[in-house]
Protein backbone atom coordinates (compact mmCIF):
# COMPACT_ATOMS: atom_id res chain seq x y z
CA UNK A 1 0.00 0.00 0.00
CA UNK A 2 1.40 3.37 -0.97
CA UNK A 3 1.11 6.30 1.38
CA UNK A 4 0.90 9.98 0.51
CA UNK A 5 3.77 12.41 0.89
CA UNK A 6 1.87 14.03 3.78
CA UNK A 7 1.49 10.68 5.53
CA UNK A 8 5.20 9.92 5.04
CA UNK A 9 6.18 13.32 6.42
CA UNK A 10 3.81 12.79 9.35
CA UNK A 11 5.42 9.46 10.21
CA UNK A 12 8.91 10.97 10.00
CA UNK A 13 7.93 13.97 12.12
CA UNK A 14 6.47 11.62 14.74
CA UNK A 15 9.74 9.66 14.80
CA UNK A 16 11.71 12.91 15.27
CA UNK A 17 9.38 13.92 18.10
CA UNK A 18 9.76 10.55 19.85
CA UNK A 19 13.52 10.59 19.41
CA UNK A 20 13.75 14.13 20.78
CA UNK A 21 11.64 13.18 23.81
CA UNK A 22 13.67 10.02 24.42
CA UNK A 23 16.97 11.89 24.31
CA UNK A 24 15.66 14.55 26.70
CA UNK A 25 14.45 11.98 29.21
CA UNK A 26 17.39 9.58 29.32
CA UNK A 27 18.89 8.96 32.74
CA UNK A 28 22.41 10.32 33.22
CA UNK A 29 23.72 6.87 34.19
CA UNK A 30 22.43 5.03 31.11
CA UNK A 31 24.86 2.44 29.75
CA UNK A 32 26.87 3.65 26.72
CA UNK A 33 25.34 1.26 24.15
CA UNK A 34 21.67 2.23 24.62
CA UNK A 35 22.77 5.83 25.13
CA UNK A 36 24.48 5.76 21.70
CA UNK A 37 21.32 4.33 20.15
CA UNK A 38 18.96 6.93 21.58
CA UNK A 39 21.19 10.00 21.26
CA UNK A 40 22.68 9.48 17.81
CA UNK A 41 21.94 11.97 15.06
CA UNK A 42 21.01 9.39 12.43
CA UNK A 43 17.97 10.38 10.42
CA UNK A 44 17.99 8.21 7.32
CA UNK A 45 19.85 5.52 5.41
CA UNK A 46 20.78 5.37 1.74
CA UNK A 47 20.73 2.10 -0.18
CA UNK A 48 21.82 1.98 -3.82
CA UNK A 49 19.44 0.18 -6.14
CA UNK A 50 22.07 -2.38 -7.21
CA UNK A 51 22.37 -3.49 -3.58
CA UNK A 52 18.60 -3.83 -3.27
CA UNK A 53 18.42 -5.69 -6.61
CA UNK A 54 21.24 -7.95 -5.40
CA UNK A 55 19.11 -9.11 -2.49
CA UNK A 56 16.60 -10.52 -4.97
CA UNK A 57 19.13 -12.26 -7.24
CA UNK A 58 18.69 -16.03 -7.20
CA UNK A 59 15.88 -16.07 -4.65
CA UNK A 60 12.11 -16.47 -4.98
CA UNK A 61 11.13 -13.20 -3.30
CA UNK A 62 8.57 -10.49 -3.94
CA UNK A 63 9.09 -8.08 -1.04
CA UNK A 64 11.71 -6.42 1.09
CA UNK A 65 11.75 -6.77 4.87
CA UNK A 66 13.40 -4.04 6.94
CA UNK A 67 14.62 -4.74 10.47
CA UNK A 68 15.59 -2.07 12.97
CA UNK A 69 19.04 -3.02 14.26
CA UNK A 70 22.11 -1.69 16.07
CA UNK A 71 25.86 -2.07 15.78
CA UNK A 72 27.79 -3.36 18.82
CA UNK A 73 28.39 0.22 20.01
CA UNK A 74 24.67 1.02 19.84
CA UNK A 75 24.75 3.00 16.58
CA UNK A 76 21.43 2.37 14.79
CA UNK A 77 21.32 0.60 11.46
CA UNK A 78 18.84 -1.29 9.31
CA UNK A 79 19.01 -4.86 8.02
CA UNK A 80 17.31 -5.52 4.69
CA UNK A 81 16.22 -9.02 3.69
CA UNK A 82 14.35 -10.20 0.61
CA UNK A 83 11.22 -12.12 1.53
CA UNK A 84 8.29 -13.92 -0.04
CA UNK A 85 4.82 -12.70 0.93
CA UNK A 86 1.90 -14.98 0.15
CA UNK A 87 -1.05 -13.86 -1.98
CA UNK A 88 -3.29 -12.88 0.93
CA UNK A 89 -0.50 -11.06 2.83
CA UNK A 90 -0.76 -13.36 5.85
CA UNK A 91 2.75 -14.82 5.78
CA UNK A 92 6.19 -13.41 5.00
CA UNK A 93 9.16 -15.76 4.77
CA UNK A 94 12.71 -14.44 4.55
CA UNK A 95 14.58 -15.59 1.44
CA UNK A 96 18.34 -15.33 1.17
CA UNK A 97 20.82 -16.62 -1.36
CA UNK A 98 22.86 -19.63 -0.29
CA UNK A 99 25.82 -17.29 0.15
CA UNK A 100 23.99 -15.43 2.88
CA UNK A 101 26.44 -12.55 2.67
CA UNK A 102 23.88 -10.38 0.91
CA UNK A 103 21.64 -9.22 3.72
CA UNK A 104 21.82 -5.58 2.67
CA UNK A 105 24.31 -2.82 2.34
CA UNK A 106 24.39 0.82 3.21
CA UNK A 107 25.88 3.39 0.89
CA UNK A 108 27.66 5.61 1.21
CA UNK A 109 27.00 6.19 4.91
CA UNK A 110 23.94 6.88 7.03
CA UNK A 111 22.68 10.43 6.94
CA UNK A 112 23.61 11.90 10.30
CA UNK A 113 22.21 15.39 10.18
CA UNK A 114 18.66 16.63 10.20
CA UNK A 115 19.24 19.21 7.49
CA UNK A 116 17.99 21.84 9.91
CA UNK A 117 14.59 20.17 10.12
CA UNK A 118 12.67 19.68 13.32
CA UNK A 119 9.62 17.56 14.00
CA UNK A 120 7.52 20.59 13.03
CA UNK A 121 9.36 21.62 9.85
CA UNK A 122 10.38 18.34 8.20
CA UNK A 123 9.81 18.43 4.42
CA UNK A 124 10.31 15.22 2.45
CA UNK A 125 10.87 17.11 -0.83
CA UNK A 126 13.63 19.25 0.66
CA UNK A 127 15.44 16.49 2.57
CA UNK A 128 18.48 15.78 0.46
CA UNK A 129 22.01 14.89 1.43
CA UNK A 130 25.32 15.58 -0.27
CA UNK A 131 26.86 12.12 -0.19
CA UNK A 132 30.31 13.52 -0.94
CA UNK A 133 30.30 15.06 2.53
CA UNK A 134 29.53 11.80 4.32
Amino acid sequence: MFISKNEAEGFIKKFLEIKENLAAGLPANLDPVPNNYYTNSQQSFIFRREFIDGLFEGVDANALRVYYAAHDDGEPTLVLVACKVNDDDTLAENRMASAADRAGSQHPKPKTDTGGFTKETFDLDADSVNTELL
